[in-house]
């Protein structure tokens, strides 16, 4: 499931003056990568601080993503594999402080297993086309929603 929102233009500064057109892109395909980064990391690590910082809270998807991560804490299970990369990405569109980047993830083959290490649930590996909502807050760009 993925939220959908709809891009409203703001009369917010846009961070620095000084800042380029290809200092905005890079900081914007950043803080996509540094979303994926931080999910992987919370999966294997089973803690969500650092992948929490990422994302806006209204981003549904993110939220209930994260709170499985901190169930498999609480459950004492852990995951193998899991890793995330999202590739060929690109900006497809960019108003003001909102952007929508889109790319292909790939989801490596995922096994949760209980704290005897017996196997609950395995997912094989999967790449799709996401289109990913972007947020700039307070000059830093984050992860608002999924599009698709």
């Amino acid at each position: 499931p993925a939220s959908a929102t709809s891009m409203t233009t703001t009369s917010t500064p846009s961070g620095p003056a000084s800042s380029s057109p290809a200092d905005e892109t890079a900081a914007i395909l950043d803080a996509t990568k540094r979303y994926f980064e931080e999910f992987s990391s919370a999966l294997h690590t089973r803690d969500t601080t650092k992948f929490r910082t990422t994302f806006l809270t209204l981003c549904v998807v993110c939220l209930e993503d994260a709170d499985k991560i901190d169930a498999l804490l609480r459950s004492g299970q852990t995951i193998e594999g899991g890793s995330l990369r999202l590739t060929n990405m690109e900006i497809t569109a960019l108003n003001g402080d909102n952007a929508v980047v889109a790319g292909s993830l790939t989801a490596d083959m995922t096994t949760v297993l209980d704290g005897s290490r017996r196997v609950v649930e395995t997912y094989p590996t999967m790449t799709r086309s996401r289109n990913i909502a972007l947020k700039r807050v307070e000059g830093k760009w984050s992860v608002q929603a999924f599009l698709d």
